[in-house]
């Protein structure tokens, strides 16, 4: 009776230490590199190698990817949401249509990586390198960007009402269409930056470098432009109804191309 007890006992216990050991998914991401469609949601990736790794479509909500190289892989249509990012590398990654909601990727390398209509809706980005980053029509409202680099990112049509951008470096952006409503830019470095037909009412750009950029058909109503560089500036057809202006003078309701 006590042998069989002891059998038991060991049979639980064993059973207990294979439940919490590695899933098969996730053993197959570390022998193949590949996991497309897994659900490997609340994982630690922490010590894992995932470079160039295939994830599409996978399910990785509140995963731990804190610094980790994932330059080159493959995170299209994942879901991403509520997780753990920060120092990440992600160059080069491909995260098109991807779910990022409410995720953190506070000083991460995203340099070169395509982010084409992904949802990064309340998610951090502050200091992250997005150098060359394609965001095209992507959903980045209430986002965090503040000292972040997008020099030469491709914004143009992404939504980014409510986001701050503060100190954030924009030199030669193409934000064309872009919805920057209730946007904070203060001291944001806009120079070059092609803004034509771009949403910027209610705009916080108080102190911002815009040196050369292109203004053309943009929306300024009631934004905030004090103290702002605009030496170059192509401002042919803005709407600047209500608008703070670099002197700190309020521009006319009937004010366009120039502040009347």
């Amino acid at each position: 009776m006590q042998s069989f007890f002891k059998i038991i006992v060991s049979g639980l216990v064993l059973g207990g230490i294979a439940a919490c050991g590695p899933s098969a998914e996730l053993l197959k991401l570390r022998d193949t590199n590949e996991c497309v469609e897994c659900k490997l949601g609340k994982t630690n990736f922490t010590e894992e190698k995932l470079a160039g790794a295939n994830l599409r479509k996978a399910d990785l909500r509140k995963t731990d990817f804190s610094g980790v190289d994932l330059s080159g892989a493959d995170l299209s249509h994942t879901d991403i949401r509520k997780s753990d990012l920060r120092r990440a590398n992600l160059s080069g990654v491909t995260m098109t249509n991807a779910l990022m909601q409410h995720s953190h990727y506070d000083g991460a390398d995203m340099s070169n990586g395509n982010f084409e209509k992904s949802d990064l809706r309340k998610s951090g980005f502050s200091e992250a390198k997005l150098v060359k980053a394609n965001l095209q029509n992507a959903d980045i409202r209430a986002a965090t960007l503040d000292r972040a680099d997008l020099t030469d990112a491709n914004l143009s049509g992404a939504r980014l009402e409510d986001s701050s951008l503060n100190e954030t470096i924009l030199s030669n952006a193409n934000l064309t269409g872009a919805n920057l409503e209730d946007a904070s830019l203060e001291k944001a470095n806009l120079t070059n930056a092609n803004l034509t037909g771009a949403i910027l009412e209610d705009a916080d750009l108080e102190g911002a470098n815009l040196t050369g950029a292109n203004l053309t058909g943009a929306n300024l109503t009631d934004a905030d432009l004090e103290g702002a560089i605009l030496d170059g500036a192509t401002l042919e057809g803005a709407i600047l109804n209500d608008a703070t202006w670099i002197d700190g003078r309020t521009c006319s309701e009937a004010s366009v191309t120039t502040c009347e």
